[in-house]
């Protein structure tokens, strides 16, 4: 429980005035103000003066309890033609260059409730300086006694924190409860305010808020923002930043834009990638096969019964349930060709291709097959060439073709024909030859016979 407080009114004589006669007579002073003590509510208190002679001053000095209460604001209802707050006992002070009449209000002043207490008491000390050189104090001044019972007859709507229920934002108005305007103690009911509105002018530059990224020689653009809610509007600003530059992926050394080369190595999964033929790392940027490898059988079977790759253990047999049978075709890869077995797909034995060069129109390629399981490769060239015979590599273990082949000189072509024309000339001679002896053969008279 907290103690009553007592206001008490003080009036206090300017230093220097002259007085030449006493005021007619004593001032009634009251003080007003009603309220709930409940904590955090503000309570008005008005402190008016009837029966007031001419006076020169007046001060007016508010007493309560300060673990109760807290002084708030004050406010002058009679325009004192000097004022100002006495920092000896934190009273008002008011004065007139000649005396006048303060009958009326005379100062309003704000006290709020720190703590809920059940009863507490609030009066005034007033102090008038009037025609005798003497202030006159007086403290016989009833107090205001408040208590913390109201009985909430009208309540008001203050959009205030300590009264919200729902908060709002740019589209919505914030939620509050009634209060009540005696106490200020909130109510059930509710109301809503306003909205308060977007407001786009905020340039944050971030993600969420980018337009168009630009690149290395162009700037970026960002949708400018709330200042409430950070929602993005639709209207953009240029950042002065440029953009980033421009590669195919996490692998491509030149940019696309401006050309700028950068280190850039694959970045191989750890998990291996398989096929019949062998195993690989993948590149997490751009799919690329960095270390192919054939498969490694293990010697032996495992637990259940196949033959796995000691490596990447992918199933690439089974031992000792079947024969295996071989295909007579070919499978193959840009790595080489070989026999898998019709029922477990497991490899004979993986053997380089042997290329032949083959004829074709084309001038941006050279065109090469197997000459075992007729696995076709082009190989780009620099400048056009042109269309080769083909010819059979005169080795015997698989090898990979160095080139293109020979074509034949101007001079064995003309030795050719020349050999083609004396061959005909010759064959020519021959037949004219035979028909002239057989005409003269038959020419001859015939043979007589000797006696």
């Amino acid at each position: 429980m907290k103690k009553l407080l007592c206001v008490l009114l003080v009036l206090t004589a300017l230093t220097g005035l002259s007085v030449a006669a006493l005021a007619a007579k004593e001032p009634s002073v009251t003080v007003t103000g009603s309220g709930a003590l409940t904590a955090g509510q503000t309570i008005d208190f008005t402190v008016t003066v009837s029966d007031s002679g001419p006076v020169y001053s007046c001060q007016v000095l508010p007493v309560f309890d300060q673990q109760v209460f807290s002084l708030v604001d004050h406010q002058w209802l009679i325009q004192p033609e000097y004022e100002r707050l006495n920092p000896a006992d934190g009273a008002w002070m008011g004065a007139w260059s000649t005396t006048r009449y303060i009958n009326g209000p005379v100062l309003r002043f704000t006290l709020r409730v720190k703590e809920q207490a059940a009863t507490a008491q609030v009066s005034v000390q007033l102090a008038v300086t009037d025609q005798t050189e003497d202030p006159q104090v007086y403290t016989n001044i009833t107090p205001v006694t408040l208590g913390s019972y109201c009985a909430h007859e009208r309540y008001v709507e203050r959009a205030e924190e300590q009264y919200l229920k729902t908060p709002g934002d740019c589209e919505h108005g914030a939620v509050y409860y009634v209060s009540c305007q005696v106490c200020g103690a909130a109510g059930t009911d509710t109301f809503q305010a306003e909205p308060i509105g977007h407001d786009f002018t905020a340039q944050v530059e971030q993600e969420q808020y980018l337009a168009d990224p630009g690149d290395c020689q162009h700037y970026q653009y960002y949708y400018y923002s709330c200042v409430h809610c950070g929602q993005a509007g639709t209207q953009t600003f240029v950042s002065n930043r440029l953009g980033e530059h421009q590669y195919d992926d996490g692998c491509d050394t030149d940019c696309n834009i401006c050309g700028k080369y950068r280190e850039a190595t694959h970045e191989p999964k750890e998990e291996w990638s398989t096929d019949s033929s062998g195993h690989w790392h993948e590149c997490a940027n751009c799919g690329a096969e960095v270390d192919r490898q054939p498969h490694d059988p293990a010697e032996e079977p495992g637990e259940d019964g196949y033959i796995h790759c000691t490596v990447c253990g992918l199933v690439i047999g089974e031992e000792g349930t079947h024969t295996h049978r071989y295909a007579d075709e070919w499978s193959y890869d840009e790595k080489g060709h070989w026999h898998a077995c019709q029922e477990c797909g497991r490899p004979d034995s993986v053997l380089s291709h042997t290329f032949e060069q083959v004829l074709s129109d084309r001038t941006d390629v050279v065109i090469q097959r197997c000459t075992e399981c007729g696995y076709t490769q082009e190989d780009p060239v620099t400048e056009p060439t042109e269309p080769t015979e083909p010819t059979q590599s005169p080795t015997t273990e698989p090898t990979q073709p160095t080139g293109q082949q020979e074509e034949p000189s101007g001079t064995n072509v003309a030795a050719v024909v020349l050999g083609i024309l004396l061959g005909l000339s010759l064959a020519a001679n021959g037949v004219l030859g035979y028909l002239l002896y057989d005409t003269k053969r038959t020419k001859r008279p015939p043979r007589r016979d000797r006696p």
